[in-house]
C-alpha cells in the first residue's frame, strides 16, 4: 500500500478521515478508504500534519475527521454473504469531468470507479486484486477491493453519471461502428 498516494488523494480532495473498526484503522477522503498497517499509530490531526508534512496553510483548507466508526450499514470486513465479484471492462478508461473512470460490469449494468482511487494499490500484485460489489443496509452501492481474501480498500462508485454522459458514449459507439464498417468495406485498409 502506497501511503503517500493515499495522502495525495486526501489532500487533493481536501478531506482526511480515519474510520475505526475494532483495532483496524482506515484512512481515506470520504470516497475511498484504505486499511492502514498495524504499525501506524492511531492518527490525530496534528500527528497527520506532522508525519506527512502538511503545512498549516494547507491544513486550514482540509476537513479533518479522526476515529469515526464505520458508517452504519456498511461492511468493511473481509467477507460478507452479500457481495459479488465484478469484472473490469479491460482496456477502457473514460475521461469525464477531469477524472479517468474505469468501467466494471456490475449487477446494475455498469459502475464506474475513479482510476485515481487505485493509485495507492499500485505496489500490490495486480493479479491478486479483486473487486467486489456490496450494498449497504440502505441499498447504497460500494466496492470492496481485496488482495487475495483480505479487504484493502473500500471505494465508492463515481455517481455523477447523467444523460449527457450516456449520450456521449452512444455517439462514440455509433462512430466506432461506422469506422469499423468502412474499414471492412475497404478491405481493412485505413
Amino acid at each position: 500500500m502506497l501511503i503517500k498516494k493515499i495522502i495525495s488523494l486526501c489532500t487533493k480532495e481536501e478531506q482526511v478521515c480515519t474510520l475505526q473498526q475494532g483495532e483496524v484503522q482506515w484512512l481515506g477522503n470520504g470516497q475511498a478508504f484504505y486499511v492502514l498497517s498495524e504499525e501506524i499509530p492511531w492518527l490525530t490531526e496534528s500527528m497527520f500534519c506532522t508525519a506527512f508534512d502538511i503545512k498549516s496553510k494547507k491544513a486550514e483548507k482540509i476537513l479533518f475527521s479522526f476515529g469515526e466508526p464505520i458508517p452504519k450499514g456498511f461492511n468493511f470486513s473481509d467477507a460478507t454473504e452479500n457481495e459479488n465479484m465484478v469484472e473490469r471492462i479491460n482496456g477502457i478508461g473514460i475521461q469525464w469531468n477531469g477524472k479517468t473512470l474505469i468501467p466494471f460490469k456490475a449487477s446494475e449494468g455498469i459502475a464506474y470507479l475513479d482510476k485515481a482511487h487505485f493509485a495507492p494499490l499500485a505496489d500490490l500484485d495486480e493479479d491478486m486484486l479483486f473487486v467486489f460489489e456490496r450494498r449497504s443496509e440502505d441499498g447504497i452501492l460500494y466496492f470492496a477491493v481485496k488482495l487475495g481474501l483480505e479487504v484493502v480498500a473500500i471505494l465508492m462508485p463515481y455517481n455523477s453519471i447523467n444523460k449527457e454522459f450516456a449520450e456521449e458514449l452512444k455517439a462514440i459507439a455509433e462512430l466506432t461502428d461506422i469506422r469499423v464498417e468502412n474499414m471492412i468495406k475497404s478491405g481493412g485498409k485505413k
